[in-house]
């Protein structure tokens, strides 16, 4: 919930609050709800085939790549070798962790890997948010 609020907000996104809800666990008056349907209208987030969207849930790493490359509408890349050991080409944020590290907003760790299910800090968001609002490269 709070990733989408950050995102919109920091993209510029016209709010949009419809009068029926998405997901059932994002009602009307959650204070998320029109960032949340914000997000979802503009492709940027999708919830679970449940029918939920899980507002209180971490993010991880690799679901936050794709999230800012969704958002700053950046074309995808995927190169044919990897830049991280466990994010292989057909991992199902390959593309997004590819595309976000070519505009400089993400980085891995010195062993190689990106660790693209780790849940991302406060810190990491907020860097990765402004720069890629700033322009990535």
């Amino acid at each position: 919930g709070q990733v989408t609020k950050i995102v919109v907000l920091a993209f510029g996104y016209t709010l949009y609050t419809p009068p029926v809800p998405t997901f059932s666990d994002v009602p009307p008056d959650s204070p998320f709800y029109s960032y949340v349907e914000t997000a979802v209208r503009g492709g940027i987030v999708s919830g679970y085939a449940d029918g939920t969207f899980r507002p209180g849930n971490d993010v991880t790493r690799g679901q936050f790549s794709k999230i800012v490359v969704v958002a700053a509408a950046w074309t995808l890349l995927n190169p044919p070798v990897p830049t991280f050991s466990d994010v292989p080409p057909d991992h199902p944020f390959y593309t997004y962790v590819e595309t976000a590290l070519s505009h400089s907003v993400i980085a891995g760790y010195a062993d190689g890997t990106f660790l693209p299910n780790y849940s991302a800090r406060r810190g990491q968001i907020a860097k990765i948010v402004y720069l890629a609002v700033d322009g990535g490269k």
